[in-house]
């Protein structure tokens, strides 16, 4: 039992820190690209725009779906951990830092949903 509680451990820690360091870079990413494009010295053309914002309106996605994996991957590893050591959930949650991985991961799918939302208002509002 224990065994499969350290495994489950070092799995899950393992797994949120791929996460998390993708999502780094992520939102670099999605950050370099606003600021790039909200500048007042940086005009292109439309169609290369709306081009633009159809790839980071699926980025958006992408992380949105990543995000959700991530957070139902949360949920099956802690009731695992909660079926090994009966029905004590502080238990299951001293070991996996659940809280903590349930807000961000929410969290993060509301920003993809919310980025999503202003990259469409981008393309609608930009100047000509």
């Amino acid at each position: 039992m224990y065994d499969e509680i350290k495994l489950l451990q070092d799995s899950f820690l393992r797994t949120w820190a791929i996460y998390i360091t993708w999502y780094t870079w992520f939102f670099g990413t999605v950050v370099a690209y606003t600021l790039l494009l909200t500048q007042d010295h940086t005009k292109i053309q439309r169609h290369l725009l709306i081009a633009f914002v159809i790839f980071m309106e699926l980025f958006m996605v992408m992380g949105f779906f990543a995000a959700h994996g991530m957070h139902r991957y949360r949920n099956e590893v802690w009731r695992r951990a909660r079926q090994l050591l009966g029905t004590s959930a502080e238990a299951a949650d001293g070991i996996f830092a659940t809280s903590i991985s349930k807000v961000a991961t929410i969290n993060i799918m509301f920003r993809h949903l919310v980025g999503a939302g202003l990259w469409l208002f981008l393309a609608i509002d930009y100047p000509k």
